[in-house]
């Protein structure tokens, strides 16, 4: 358990920032592909045989299982939600109900509002208790624990996919390859994760949802090759 309280949080705070980017990563990825699903779904004229929808499809898989086996890096070289979880195993008051109350400071228009209907505390520690647990102080180490198993749990056919087969040319490829499906799930669950953590930590809450400010689908509009 480590005793550096100051310098644990700043870390944290620090690479909790870094995981923001990371995580929206996946999920602006994701939606490409998707999308990308949906226009060749709604074309009839698209569907033939290529070989650029198997360097599509190959390359999204290869960086999905890539970026989602990065998550669960042990490396003290590495930024990764696994560490991160870690860190807060290892000190949980960093997270705690006393430091959750002071991101709501008294000089701030909204906290005037709630203290003038005396509604602060209540509002605070409602938010606490929902993100934490009804009345708890912090958060046990059993709690986060938890929270690394199931992201352990969540990823663990992706990693082993990523190790043997994408890092490198195992001998014993797994047979139990993941799905679709399953790389979903595992981005959701590192998303609400990362809502979790920022209301927590910021008391921000966060919306991961794609929106470019561009039309990136023009180019699909136009033909590739010209005649």
């Amino acid at each position: 358990m480590s005793t550096d309280t100051a310098a644990d949080y700043d870390r944290a705070r620090d690479w909790l920032k870094i995981l923001v980017g990371q995580v929206i990563g996946l999920r602006r990825d994701h939606h490409v592909w998707e999308e990308f699903q949906t226009i060749i779904s709604a074309n009839p004229h698209l569907h033939r045989p290529s070989e650029f929808y198997r360097w599509t499809k190959d390359m999204y898989v290869s960086g999905m299982a890539m970026a989602i086996r990065r998550q669960t890096d042990d490396d003290t070289r590495s930024i990764s939600f696994y560490r991160f979880l870690k860190l807060l195993k290892g000190n949980p008051s960093l997270v705690s109900r006393q430091r959750y109350r002071a991101l709501f400071p008294d000089n701030d228009v909204f906290v005037q509002q709630l203290n003038e209907a005396g509604l602060k505390k209540d509002y605070v520690d409602g938010d606490y208790d929902r993100l934490v647990g009804p009345g708890k102080a912090q958060p046990s180490t059993e709690d986060i624990q938890n929270e690394i198993e199931a992201l352990e749990r969540v990823t663990s056919k992706i990693v082993i996919f990523a190790d043997k087969v994408i890092a490198h040319h195992d001998e014993q490829k797994p047979e139990d390859l993941p799905k679709f499906i399953e790389v979903d799930e595992a981005i959701k669950f590192l998303e609400d994760l990362l809502k979790r953590y920022r209301l927590l930590f910021e008391a921000t809450s966060m919306s991961t949802d794609v929106a470019f400010q561009y039309d990136w689908k023009a180019i699909f509009r136009i033909p590739w090759i010209a005649t």
